[in-house]
């Protein structure tokens, strides 16, 4: 959308991968998005007890939010909450 052009998250990962081509970064992108959490998300959505599904979806989103901004940002070399990109990346 232009408004944080600096925070782009193909380019994040395919940088982490050491690639060139954006590629390298769309496949573990997509990966990430629908197999890891995609099979994670029923594991935890039968093991929290906090009722509907939609709360469940809420608290796991905000737990991968909580990842991505501790692990992946500063792994990434963008600093913790991505700070090292700018103030309006978080």
């Amino acid at each position: 959308m232009g408004l944080v052009p600096q925070l782009n998250p193909f380019e994040i990962l395919t940088k982490m991968a050491g690639g060139s081509m954006p590629a390298v970064g769309w496949v573990p992108h997509f990966l990430i998005g629908t197999v890891v959490w995609g099979s994670l998300f029923p594991i935890f959505d039968a093991r929290v007890p906090a009722g509907s599904h939609w709360l469940n979806g809420i608290l796991f989103g905000i737990g991968a939010w909580i990842l991505m901004i501790f692990l992946v940002m500063p792994m990434a070399g963008a600093g913790l909450f991505g700070m090292a990109l700018g103030i309006m990346v978080p």
